[in-house]
């Protein structure tokens, strides 16, 4: 009888430090998830996603990503849709823009065509520029005419060294892309300072000061001093 009652004595002692140990460990568990938690900034929450720049017409579309690992990718790119003439070896280009003024720019640029290359010719700002462009002969055009010599894809270096590609339709429409280079890194938030620090060979540090508003994100570069707006796409 003796022994029966220690035994349950002993398993019960057993259960209470299980219970003990159990409430401990998960005690422990809540401490360390509120360290952690505490440790990581909310506002580094708030610039997780994708935002894009909103530019004006003299400036590269944007997209900038952060992402919760801390780590960020910037790319840039310009876009832009004409319509054109072509007279003899004279291109007249007009492109209708709207921001910050609705205006219809008109371009006037002259073009050599020799097999498989183009070089126009345009003047700006006093002096005399030629682009060199090669032709596609992987881009088909179904339906359009081959009597026009501009018809077709057309790739060249951008002075920013991407690739721009300038494709020319038979309906006298002329589209322009340059896909710029994709820019990562690493991102610090410290209260209102945003420091990104690129995986370049210099390891570039950029340090700004920003601010949120629901989707809107500001940014100021503090060596630049120059003030830049995006908008949150998608998350």
């Amino acid at each position: 009888m003796g022994n029966r009652f220690l035994l349950t004595l002993h398993k019960i002692a057993s259960m209470n430090s299980i219970y003990t140990l159990s409430k401990f460990l998960l005690v422990i568990s809540l401490i360390f998830l509120s360290v952690t938690t505490s440790l990581r900034p909310q506002s580094v929450d708030s610039l997780v996603g994708n935002w894009e720049l909103i530019k004006n017409a003299a400036q590269w579309d944007v997209n900038l990503k952060f992402k919760e690992n801390l780590d960020f990718f910037v790319q840039r790119h310009l876009s832009a849709k004409y319509s054109y003439q072509l007279n003899g070896d004279t291109l007249i280009s007009f492109l209708q823009r709207t921001y910050p003024d609705s205006e219809t720019i008109i371009d006037t640029s002259f073009i050599t065509v020799r097999n498989d290359t183009i070089i126009r010719t345009y003047e700006k700002s006093g002096q005399k520029n030629s682009i060199h462009m090669i032709r596609d002969t992987s881009y088909d055009f179904p339906g359009d005419s081959m009597e026009n010599p501009l018809i077709g894809r057309w790739k060249w270096t951008y002075p920013s060294k991407d690739t721009a590609v300038e494709t020319f339709l038979n309906d006298h429409t002329w589209d322009f892309s340059v896909t710029g280079r994709i820019y990562d890194g690493h991102f610090e938030v410290n209260k209102d300072t945003l420091t990104m620090i690129y995986n370049d060979k210099k390891k570039t540090k950029r340090v700004h000061t920003f601010w949120l508003q629901e989707n809107m994100l500001g940014i100021k570069d503090l060596e630049t001093k120059k003030e830049y707006l995006y908008r949150r796409t998608k998350k």
